[in-house]
């Protein structure tokens, strides 16, 4: 043997010394596997092979020493003495034992299974710290939910789950059915597309029924304390950046059955109820219409605060007109309009065209210059215009 070889030798045995394992290889068979003093000198004991069913691993009572037993074979394998207690080790796991003499005893709390890098197995009361998980499944006692994630566009992006307070919670998903609560929703990032069916708040194509009397798709109830100013519980804006049309709010109720009970685009109450105001200057109205131009802003269109429109086709036989004012209270008010001129109202009316209930022309040479046409119950009457 020249010297490199002796070397190596050396070296070998210096690897199996430091190492201090043995290996049994059960091959095809299921024979007492009885160890040497040299095999019981080491520390961690390899059962490998194909057992062809549950063998004995015999140690001595002469020797005794901790244990690792790693069962690789495909069979249980029974540690014992000649005499005294037994500890088996399944297939696939790891025993950690002692033989004190007369017993072999498990070592409490380090006996399991060993954990390989592509088993399937399962870890209990295990805490992963920064873990990077690829492709993780979520039992639930049935399929199971798959978790991926898409190609991230930022480095070392950051999901954060806050702080539930001791509240049991759930994820909202985007395609179920959830109810959120104590949410602010935030639209200021959202590139809206090209999209008519509504882009934050939408049901799309589709009609949502209610069944029961009383309900309501949205509802909010909010007060406010403040000592002045004004306060909304919705207030939107549109803004014109273009030459096309801006409407801060689009209203409609449509019929879709025959005999369909009223419509009524918007309602609005204004409830003081059974509350006393000493404030002579208060107002309650049930709708206000604003124009805040401000100064400097000029305009070759028209103006007004209010404008009443009918696009039918078909009149309703009970009575059709533009407007109806009515007093449906217990207590007679003042009147059915009042109005504030504040001297910057020249006219009372201002007719577009001659035509219906207007009459522009009067008698040749007398201050008589037409008539408005109304109805009472007692039949058209006419109200008499006349030239200053």
């Amino acid at each position: 043997m020249n010297q490199l070889t002796r070397g190596k030798a050396r070296v070998g045995r210096l690897i199996v010394e430091k190492l201090n394992t043995v290996t049994l290889n059960l091959a095809a068979g299921h024979a007492d596997q009885i160890l040497t003093p040299e095999q019981l000198m080491t520390n961690i004991i390899f059962l490998t092979g194909a057992a062809d069913a549950g063998f004995n691993v015999i140690f001595n009572v002469a020797y005794t020493n901790f244990y690792t037993i790693i069962n690789g074979s495909g069979q249980t394998a029974t540690l014992k003495n000649a005499a005294g207690t037994t500890v088996t080790v399944a297939d696939g796991a790891v025993g950690m034992v002692q033989n004190d003499g007369v017993n072999i005893i498990t070592l409490s709390g380090l006996s399991g299974t060993a954990v390989t890098t592509t088993g399937a197995q399962t870890l209990t009361n295990k805490h992963l710290t920064s873990p990077h998980l690829t492709t993780p499944l979520v039992e639930d006692g049935d399929t199971g939910v798959s978790i991926t994630s898409a190609n991230q566009t930022h480095a070392a992006p950051t999901i954060t789950i806050p702080d539930c307070v001791d509240v049991a919670d759930e994820f909202v998903l985007k395609d179920t059915v959830s109810a959120l609560t104590k949410k602010t929703l935030d639209f200021s990032g959202v590139t809206p597309g090209t999209g008519t069916a509504g882009i934050f708040v939408t049901t799309g194509a589709t009609w949502v029924d209610f069944a029961t009397a009383g309900q309501a798709a949205m509802k909010l109830l909010c007060s406010s304390s403040a000592a002045t100013g004004d306060y909304a519980t919705l207030r939107m804006r549109a803004r014109a950046d273009a030459a096309g049309n801006a409407s801060a709010g689009n209203f409609s109720a449509s019929a879709g059955v025959n005999n369909h009970g009223d419509l009524r685009a918007v309602e609005g109450y204004a409830q003081p109820n059974a509350y006393t105001n000493n404030n002579a200057a208060n107002v309650v109205c049930g709708l206000y219409g604003c124009i805040d131009r401000t100064a400097g802003g000029t305009s070759a269109g028209r103006d007004w605060t209010a404008w009443v429109d009918t696009h039918m086709a078909v009149k309703a036989s009970g009575g059709s007109y533009l407007m109806r004012l009515s007093h449906n209270g217990t207590i007679a008010n003042d009147g059915a309009i009042t109005v504030y001129n504040g001297g910057r109202m020249p006219v009372l009316f201002n007719f577009e065209d001659a035509a219906g209930f207007l009459t522009d022309a009067g008698d040749a040479g007398s201050t008589k210059a037409g008539y408005l046409a109304v109805q009472t119950p007692a039949g058209t009457k006419y109200i008499q215009l006349v030239t200053a």
